[in-house]
């Protein structure tokens, strides 16, 4: 067959650079893999004179591709050339993904505090937010042994089941390194050679991805009988160690005695950091020789560790664990209450959800609505059904009385399969959000009657996101008008409005005031097109809290004449907060884990 392709295929190919500050490392490669293999031509990639399997997980880490590095894409065979473009866009999103996950390391966003302790501390590399006064455990691993007449196929198999069931990226790459096991493998001592190979064929820069190995090596030996078994402590700890396997948080995450976790040699990109921050575990990377119960005070917030706190340092500690804890236990005893400021205006805290779970999250939390109903999730894998759309609105419909949904908004950084986006240089300048019309009005149009449909009669808002011109606007209320016109449906109760986002909307708010029935403030692509600087960008940074950003955001609130909302993250920020409530705001949409803090936060303005 290889060589049929290379008489009657073409091969077709692309130059691609590595834009992610951590280079082609363990997960971007996974899910590239992982969406290379659903193509049915062959695909490879060449870095110089080097040519590698681009299906096979552990070929393309061998190339050591890092930050700026190009290589060729290339694929030949069937479908050949369509299949080049999906890769391209898929390559581009998932390294723009990476980059974001490695530029949140805490808990918010703000800088570390002064600090507050008269002795001094170790430097710290702060991987989530928290302050915990506790003693030393160094962890200790237990091996253990017992029968059992599984294969090494069979315990394969399991390991690939287990790890398919957990809904993270970091798993799912750890899976496609045990199908990339080769088959020739029968034993273990088979399996421990190959796991050591892969090891050794690692590059330097990514010697940190061994411990995915050694975690798929355990999982594995676990069902042979082969126990590695953490000795965790039965009285309240800062857990020290060198690092963590990724499998062995969610266990430290459920015990309720560990406080606190240093790691000695580890990185804010690493697996283990990220799954720290994931399960909220105060947190924080230092390479020093701890003596098991020496008291510390592990403080992130303020990025130090205090070795033998004096009574003063402890009592500072305690004040502000308790001032954190009572601001903790205010904000959910007043979580359903209405957020009204101390002068006596009642602010909108709405949620950013993106499904029903995060929809029920954000009814518990006490959401007043919902500001933003992403709607990408529904078709991320594949093209959902009209009545599979119908039913999952009809579900998150019934939790609130106020929703705001937003219509599709892919490109930029998001892609789908199953929709061609021609190949742009600069895709968060192309066909993106509401522009989506121009070449997939069908699947806008099944997207709005399921809405109209699952509303029922409910009063709903729908969102066109990306407008820049006043045409455009008019054109989607049209299309969406023309929509129920043709269904014979009344949407008399549907009110349409849009996201603000680019600069000239602002400019030409009194035109768009007299069409639309109200806006949202998407801060941050209003930001990265204000500054001129992709909000992913690994070198260049904006800062939404300047002063010439919030000048903008005041010209909006004044020149507006109706119902306006912001959604991005500077409506979660406590920086500031009190100047947008100052300058007007009424309504704001944020993740529903920050809800009740900020609705705390709004009660002291």
């Amino acid at each position: 067959m290889n060589i049929l392709k290379k008489l009657f295929y073409k091969p077709y190919q692309h130059t691609l650079s590595v834009q992610s500050p951590n280079g082609l490392h363990l997960r971007p490669v996974a899910k590239f893999v992982s969406f290379a293999k659903t193509l049915k031509c062959d695909v490879f990639i060449k870095s110089g004179e080097n040519i590698q399997n681009a299906k096979n997980i552990n070929s393309i880490l061998q190339l050591s591709l890092k930050y700026n590095d190009e290589f060729e894409l290339i694929t030949q065979g069937f479908e050949a050339k369509d299949s080049l473009d999906k890769l391209v866009k898929h390559f581009e999103a998932i390294l723009q993904e990476d980059a974001k996950d490695i530029s949140t390391p805490t808990k918010t966003t703000q800088q570390p505090e002064p600090n507050i302790y008269s002795s001094k501390g170790l430097d710290i590399t702060s991987i989530y937010q928290g302050v915990v006064i506790s003693n030393v455990y160094n962890l200790q691993i237990d091996f253990s042994q017992y029968m059992t007449t599984i294969t090494l196929k069979d315990a394969i198999s399991k390991s690939i089941e287990e790890l398919s069931k957990e809904d993270n990226s970091i798993f799912e790459a750890q899976k496609e390194l045990l199908l990339s096991i080769d088959k020739s493998v029968n034993t273990i001592e088979k399996l421990q050679e190959y796991i050591n190979k892969q090891i050794l064929n690692l590059p330097p820069s990514m010697k940190a991805k061994a411990i995915d190995y050694e975690d798929i090596l355990n999982h594995i030996l676990s069902h042979m009988g082969i126990n590695r078994q953490l000795l965790l402590p039965s009285q309240d700890t800062i857990l020290v160690c060198d690092d963590l396997l990724p499998s062995q948080i969610k266990e430290i995450a459920q015990n309720k005695h560990i406080k606190g976790v240093i790691l000695k040699y580890s990185s804010l990109a690493s697996h283990s950091a990220i799954l720290l921050r994931n399960y909220g575990i105060t947190s924080a990377i230092c390479d020093y020789e701890f003596e098991d119960n020496t008291t510390l005070i592990l403080d992130t917030i303020h990025d130090t560790i205090i070795l033998n706190p004096s009574k003063e340092d402890i009592s500072k500690a305690n004040q502000y664990i308790k001032e954190q804890v009572q601001k903790e236990k205010a904000s959910q005893e007043h979580k359903n209450q209405k957020a009204i400021t101390s002068k006596g205006k009642t602010i909108h805290v709405l949620a950013n959800i993106s499904d029903l779970p995060s929809a029920i999250e954000a009814q518990k939390n006490g959401a007043d609505g919902i500001g933003l109903l992403r709607s990408e999730f529904m078709f991320t894998k594949k093209q959902p059904s009209l009545q599979e759309q119908i039913d999952t609105y009809t579900q998150i419909f019934k939790l609130f009385d106020n929703i705001t949904v937003r219509t599709l908004d892919v490109g930029g950084d998001k892609e789908l399969p199953y929709i061609d986006i021609p190949q742009e240089q600069n895709p968060f300048l192309g066909i993106r959000g509401i522009r989506l019309l121009k070449i997939v009005p069908d699947i806008i149009a099944t997207q709005l009657l399921a809405i109209y449909k699952a509303s029922d009669g409910k009063p709903i808002k729908i969102m066109f996101p990306m407008v820049s011109t006043l045409q455009e606007f008019n054109n989607a209320k049209e299309f969406a008008l023309n929509i129920a016109q043709k269904h014979h449906i009344d949407i008399s109760h549907i009110k349409f409005g849009m996201m603000i986002e680019t600069p000239l909307v602002i400019f030409n708010l009194d035109k768009f005031n007299k069409v639309v029935d109200f806006y949202s403030i998407g801060s941050n692509d209003l930001a990265q097109y204000s500054f001129a600087i992709q909000r992913d960008h690994h070198t260049l940074k904006y800062d939404e809290s300047s002063q010439e950003f919030l000048n903008l955001i005041s010209y909006i609130l004044k020149n507006s004449t109706k119902p306006i909302s912001m959604c991005g993250e500077l409506a979660s920020n406590t920086k500031v907060l009190s100047s947008l409530l100052d300058m007007g705001l009424e309504s704001l949409s944020i993740s529903p884990a920050m809800i009740p803090t900020i609705k705390e936060e709004i009660r002291d303005v």
